[in-house]
């Protein structure tokens, strides 16, 4: 994620974009950007925070597919992004299209994870944290890639559960 206030330091520009679907060209993202090139090879992977935006990706991937991203509006300043991408979000909406991301723009922690969700990734990651250090035990007969493994492993799961929303 970028760091706006830095981009307002800079006096950088960004620009708000969208992602259609190639079958029908219909609007199902819109984001913002200060580097399109790199944003959109960020969306050729797969992968997202946003588990529908994720799957509609997947779901393109599997029949040779990926999103066409159009950028919509270019040389926005910095602290103007936010707002013109809500802008174009609440554009596409009242125009029918159905976005995978949140109507008001930026997504949120909360948004991830439910309760529920953030309860048991903490119990796996402190179960995980049990396993790390019974095997942190062996100390010196670890194999040197093994323990530092065990080590990233611990850093890994207490950086996790420490960015779970509690609600």
């Amino acid at each position: 994620m970028v760091d706006i206030s830095i981009c307002r330091i800079k006096g950088m520009r960004g620009s708000v974009y969208e992602l259609l679907d190639p079958r029908d060209k219909s609007c199902r993202y819109v984001g913002m950007t200060f580097n399109v090139d790199a944003r959109e090879r960020s969306h050729a992977d797969s992968r997202s925070f946003q588990w529908s935006l994720s799957e509609w990706k997947c779901e393109l991937k599997s029949i040779g597919l990926e999103p066409v991203m159009r950028v919509i509006e270019s040389g926005i300043k910095a602290e103007d992004i936010l707002e013109r991408e809500r802008y174009w979000c609440r554009e596409r909406i009242s125009a029918g299209a159905r976005l995978l991301n949140r109507p008001a723009g930026r997504i949120t922690k909360s948004d991830l994870f439910s309760p529920s969700d953030s309860l048991l990734i903490s119990e796996v990651c402190d179960q995980i944290q049990d396993l790390l250090s019974i095997v942190s035990k062996y100390g010196s007969s670890l194999p040197k890639n093994v323990a530092k493994a065990v080590a990233k492993a611990r850093g890994c799961t207490t950086n996790l559960k420490h960015s779970l929303p509690w609600w």
